[in-house]
Parts: C-alpha cells; structure tokens; sequence
C-alpha cells in the first residue's frame, strides 16, 4: 500500500524509467520530504521560543 501511494504521488511511470531513474526520484522525494518537515520542525520551535520569551 505505502509503495502504491508513493507511486501516486511521484508519478513515477515505472515502464518508462531504468530501475536507477525510478532510484533517484524516489529519494529526491524522501529528502524533499524531509528537509520540509525539518523547516517545519524549525518554525514550530521559533514559534514556541517566541511565545514564551515575553
């Protein structure tokens, strides 16, 4: 199911793709992924840091 739904959301035509094509996208998205929940994470806690700074 996780492989599907990952599937969707690159829309990775895997019959048009190499094996490392398919690769290389799917880890370009996890780090894309990634790196957003990370700012997330960032603003999350500056956000926190700013409230009970007053």
């Amino acid at each position: 199911m996780q492989k599907s739904l990952l599937k969707r959301e690159l829309l990775i035509d895997t019959s048009q793709r190499s094996v490392q094509q398919t690769r290389t996208s799917i880890f370009e998205y996890v780090e894309i992924r990634f790196l957003a929940l990370l700012e997330f994470k960032e603003f999350q806690r500056v956000t926190l840091e700013s409230r009970f700074s007053c």
